[in-house]
């Protein structure tokens, strides 16, 4: 939309055109003076600001104008995959203590260390509180929910470690 002609048409950079029964090459827009480009009628149109709301929330849409229309996702659309995210997440959290587990029931005596159980644990309830609170929300309240996943103990005990060095 850069370049416009008296009449309103748009000249695209880099493209050939006709303008009044005269044949330009596709570099002529990048080489011709201003003065040149005056005397044509062809001037430099501003393109109106692109204002894109989150895409991750929103579909944007440009018009042939220039401008941006944007419709809010459909809501259910969203709360099926903000959930199945949630679920996704507690998997991968979850999937590496798995052995702990598996081998507390096959070694009865190799019980699972309390701070990886209270771990697995508050995962799997912020897993629920999502969930619900992805199910209760309309557009706007669900845009504004967070997750605050737990940290695990090994990334508790390298936290600790780090700011030990700090100090």
């Amino acid at each position: 939309m850069p370049y416009q002609t008296a009449t309103g048409k748009t000249l695209t950079i880099d493209r050939a055109f006709t303008l009044n029964n005269e044949q330009f090459p596709s570099n002529w827009l990048r080489l011709a003076t201003p003065e040149a480009k005056e005397l044509r009628g062809i001037s430099w149109v501003e393109p109106p600001k692109q204002n894109f709301k989150d895409k991750k929330w929103w579909n944007n849409v440009v018009t042939p104008d220039g401008t941006v229309t944007s419709t809010p996702k459909d809501i259910e659309r969203l709360r099926e995959d903000l959930m199945a995210k949630a679920k996704r997440t507690t998997y991968s959290l979850l999937a590496p203590s798995d052995y702990m587990v598996i081998r507390s029931i096959d070694e009865e005596e190799r019980m699972i260390d309390s701070d990886w159980d209270d771990y697995r644990d508050a995962v799997r309830v912020e897993c629920r509180r999502l969930c619900e609170e992805y199910k209760q929300a309309d557009f706007e309240a669900i845009q504004v929910v967070k997750p605050t996943w737990p940290e695990s103990p090994t990334e508790k005990a390298e936290r600790l470690k780090r700011e030990a060095l700090e100090e």
